[in-house]
């Protein structure tokens, strides 16, 4: 080999190594952004109002992520086992916990007021906001996010089937990930902990 082909293999080696940086950046640069804006799998437009009657949107929160979580308050047990993991995530996660603003939605508008509302949020911690509305607009943003439910009957004391999914959205409004009824308070830390550097 001479030297002339020698210059011109490292020459071209060294090109092989630049773009292979540069391709692994823009990897990393795409993988980044679409961690932090999401899909748009489940999510979008609703308007509803919080437990003190402030009108809440999707676009209320646009700097922060969101953990959506639906259920209502009449629900004897995965409900409040949802919340209960959801706060002690935000416990475990500490002051990064200021990134993220959880939602409950209920999906028992008719029971579920404002007044209920205020009063079941003392249980669990209190950065989670609790919305209704009307069973139209209630129907409508469950559709959003894929969310099934059904009232098991007509009497006073229903309960109401329905999906148990904590869904986490990018402060854009693009679905992230989700989680099913098992998930526990690390998984959920040690989610936003990888995303909130």
């Amino acid at each position: 080999m001479t030297v002339r082909s020698f210059k011109l293999l490292v020459s071209i080696l060294c090109l092989i190594l630049v773009v292979l940086i540069a391709s692994g950046a823009w990897l990393f640069v795409q993988q980044s952004e679409k961690r932090h804006k999401g899909s748009d799998l489940v999510g979008g437009s609703f308007e509803l109002v919080d437990q003190d009657r402030n009108n809440i949107t999707n676009n209320s929160f646009p700097n922060k992520f969101k953990i959506i979580y639906f259920g209502f308050t009449f629900c004897p047990d995965v409900c409040p086992m949802g919340l209960t993991t959801i706060s002690e995530a935000l416990d475990l996660l500490g002051t990064k916990a200021k990134h993220i603003q959880p939602i409950f939605i209920t999906l028992d508008p008719l029971r579920d007021t404002a007044e209920v509302l205020k009063s079941y949020k003392e249980n669990f911690h209190e950065s989670i906001i609790f919305l209704t509305g009307s069973e139209k607009q209630i129907r409508s943003v469950a559709k959003l996010y894929k969310v099934y439910f059904r009232k098991t009957n007509d009497a006073d004391d229903y309960l109401i089937d329905h999906s148990a999914i904590t869904f986490i959205m990018a402060p854009s409004g693009g679905y992230l990930k989700h989680f099913g009824p098992n998930a526990n308070a690390v998984e959920f830390s040690n989610f936003f902990n990888s995303i909130l550097k």
